[in-house]
Formats: C-alpha cells, structure tokens, sequence
C-alpha cells in the first residue's frame, strides 16, 4: 500500500531568515483524528506545520474516498510567548475566534505554482488554550491524489511588526565629529536622517526615560540618539548598519534592536514631534575610565 500526500500546512513569518515558523504546535481535533483513522491517512508533523499523507490501492485510486463535507480541523497552540512582540496581529484584532480556512479558495489548478494563502474568517468559538482554528475543507482547492499531481500546500503566513528602531550610542566625552548611521543594504537602505539624531549630552530629552537613565548612569560620556525615518520591518537577520564619526567606522554592523526593548519615542514626521512605538539598543564605545 502506497502512501501519498494529500495536502501540507506551512506556517511562515517574515520575521525569521528562512520564512518557517515554528512558534506553533499543530494538533488535530477529535473529529479529524478519527477522520484520518477512519480513512488510513498518516498525520506528519514538520517544525512549520503537518502534511497528511493518504493511501492509494493498486490501482493507483483512493483506498477509501473522502466525502465532499469533509473537513480536517487543527488547533494552532502558541509555544512562543514572544510571538506577539515581533509579529504584526492587527488582522486578528477584534477577532475572538479565528480560523483560517480554504474553504473559498479556488479550486487545484487555478492555483498549483506555490503555496495557497488560508483565509482568515471569524468561527464560533475559540477553543481554550488555542491561539487559532485551522480549517481544510475537501472541497476542489485540495484536487484529487489519483491525479498524479502535486499535492496542494496550504500556508498561513505571519508578518513582522513594523516599528521605529532607536540607538543610543554613547562615547567617550573627547569623541567629537560628525556621528550617522549608514545602511550597507543598497536595494532598499535604512535611513536614520539629521532631523531624527539628537545630540542627548548638548540636548536633554527630558521626555526620554532612557535618555534619562544612561545620563544618570553615563553623566561624563557623550550621549547620541538615532532614530529612523521609517518603521523597519522586525527581522531575525541583522542589517548592515554601520556607524561613522567623521571618517572613522565605530561598528561595521549595529546590533539588531531587541524586539524586548519597546518605547516610545518622539520621531519627527512632517515637521512636528510625534509619539511613536520603537524598540531601542544601547551601544557604547566607551574606554575603561569613561
């Protein structure tokens, strides 16, 4: 007896370098544990999602067919307790039962280059201890295994939360020149503008409990802010954030700030002071007696 797929579940987040994400345990229900004992089928489970392998006869057809109503159902229990702090859920906001469903997607071949993207729909009820509810209709976006084709993969894709990223760089007080941030990535460069850098030793932020903090902390160093222009996409991979004075390179590459370290930061936008979410990252190139 042969085994073949008959569909996969992919879970993926800009977030992490290789787009998988497996913040997430996949459990089927009750119903569709008896569902893949009833029909033979062989549930696998991968560090990103499940793949559901079904058996085909001798003949190369489903050994036991599976009705058009029926319906695999996976809970999606959260491993994670940081998830929320570098993932975007603004989709899910107001949703207090959220399943994500091929139930109108269209059918195999309309769509067999690539992952199908599960719609998000509100259910019935959340199921306790369950971030989400996961739906897989038999209907035709799931094609039949006796076709010899790929099988379908099902995905629910995760995006990073956008946010200002703050630096806090501090120096010894003899450190003078120019400071900026400059972003090796040509494609598509960060930028941290002059209209976003503070001078924190000749311009106090009274405002800025971190600023506070370090000058509490570091009264005899001299004390800079960047902020960037634009919210950055939270990301595993560090960019190539270099930092200069003058014409010396301080860091060829800045340290990710920690999606742990949250503020909030007044950014100029259009002109005007604005409160803005951030996370920050504290970088010193100080000498022992600083």
């Amino acid at each position: 007896m042969k085994f073949v797929p008959l569909f996969s579940l992919r879970l993926a987040h800009s977030y992490y370098a290789d787009g998988k994400c497996s913040d997430f345990s996949v459990t089927p229900t009750l119903e569709t544990r008896r569902l893949l004992e009833n029909h033979r089928c062989v549930l696998k489970k991968d560090a990103d999602g499940v793949r559901v392998l079904a058996p085909l006869s001798d003949a190369g057809q489903p050994l036991i067919s599976l009705g058009s109503n029926a319906v695999f159902a996976f809970r999606l229990r959260l491993g994670n307790p940081d998830f929320a702090l570098f993932t975007d859920l603004a989709d899910m906001d107001g949703n207090s039962a959220p399943v994500f469903t091929n139930r109108t997607l269209p059918d195999a071949t309309s769509n067999s280059a690539g992952a199908k993207q599960l719609s998000l729909i509100l259910g019935t009820a959340r199921p306790e201890g369950s971030f989400a509810h996961v739906e897989i209709h038999n209907n035709d976006s799931v094609g039949s295994i006796a076709s010899g084709g790929a099988s379908p993969v099902f995905r629910i894709r995760f995006r990073s939360k956008e946010i200002r990223w703050v630096y806090y760089c501090l120096l010894d007080p003899g450190k003078t020149g120019e400071p900026r941030i400059v972003d090796g990535e040509a494609s598509d460069p960060l930028v941290f503008g002059d209209g976003n850098r503070t001078d924190l030793t000749e311009n106090p932020d009274p405002s800025d409990e971190m600023a506070a903090a370090l000058a509490r902390q570091y009264p005899n160093t001299r004390r800079l802010r960047f902020v960037s222009d634009e919210p950055v996409d939270c990301q595993e991979t560090a960019r190539r954030l270099a930092l200069h004075l003058d014409a010396d390179k301080l860091a060829e590459a800045l340290p990710n700030p920690s999606f742990r370290n949250y503020a909030k930061t007044k950014v100029r936008v259009n002109g005007a002071l604005q409160p803005q979410d951030s996370l920050f990252q504290v970088v010193k190139f100080l000498t022992a007696n600083s």
